[in-house]
């Protein structure tokens, strides 16, 4: 049987979470500060300079270094030094923004990884999956049609993002690939032999799909992984305006994240009941 390629899925940044995206503007602010003070202190420094300049031309003329213009001088002084130190401020605050902003994104995308180990790690140490009921009503996906190329999502060690590559009557099973490559033997592909309940089909890109409501329970791919795991629907593609949903995926500290409309499924129900 001839393999079928794997598809894997764009790598895009991870969307911002609430902190992030509250710092983010917070950041944008400052700059917008920081430009206008820049053309306040700007506008200071041309008038000091008008001011040297007059008095440097009565001292070569020795008309002296009247009061008026040293009084003057000291006031632009004055308003130049507390505009500096405003502007100062104004860039200490927008530098500790950026920091933190860069250490919490450094940290998101950290723990996206470190939590993908634990799962798989978890996963193995239970013993691997549990077995689906073939008997619950509507969970059973037996009667589904898969071809060659097709994109799944398939319940190995945990919900994976692979492809049909056809079915095996020998076995009375459909293999599959894996969309990553193998950890242990990078520029190949694991396949796996399963029935059709723990295969469920991913809509092509010009299938017409359901929206899921708001609160709804939904199996999403995680940003920048292959794995998929349950979230519940903060926002649909109707509401964003755009061909993504926006999630809270389970133990993510309620972080909210864009993912791709298709690749927003309905949540596997049998498996509430599994054995």
């Amino acid at each position: 049987m001839a393999d079928t390629a794997g598809s894997s899925t764009s790598t895009t940044p991870l969307p911002l979470t609430n902190e992030e995206h509250s710092l983010w503007s917070q950041v944008t602010q400052d700059m917008g500060a920081l430009h206008s003070l820049r053309l306040q202190n700007d506008s200071a420094l041309a008038r000091m300079n008008k001011v040297h300049s007059k008095i440097a031309d009565r001292q070569e003329s020795k008309e002296g270094f009247s009061v008026k213009a040293a009084v003057k001088l000291g006031h632009i002084y004055k308003d130049a030094i507390e505009k500096a130190e405003h502007e100062s401020r104004v860039l200490n605050r927008a530098l500790e923004r950026i920091g933190v902003l860069i250490a919490l994104r450094e940290a998101t995308e950290t723990g996206i990884e470190s939590k993908r180990k634990k799962r798989k790690t978890d996963a193995k140490a239970a013993g691997g999956p549990k077995r689906a009921r073939v008997s619950d009503a509507g969970a059973d996906s037996s009667t589904a049609t898969f071809q060659p190329g097709d994109q799944v999502v398939a319940k190995v060690e945990e919900w994976i993002l692979a492809n049909v590559v056809g079915y095996a009557p020998d076995k009375g099973k459909f293999e599959v690939e894996d969309a990553e490559d193998d950890e242990e033997r990078p520029g190949t592909k694991k396949h796996y032999f399963l029935p059709s309940r723990l295969l469920i089909p991913i809509p092509k890109e010009t299938d017409r799909r359901r929206e899921f409501p708001v609160k709804h329970r939904v199996l999403a791919l995680f940003p920048t992984t292959t794995c998929f795991y349950q979230a519940s629907v903060v926002l649909p593609p109707s509401s964003t305006r755009s061909d993504h949903y926006v999630v809270i995926f389970e133990d993510d500290n309620n972080f909210e994240r864009n993912v791709e409309a298709r690749m927003v499924l309905e949540w596997p129900r049998h498996l509430d009941k599994s054995a």
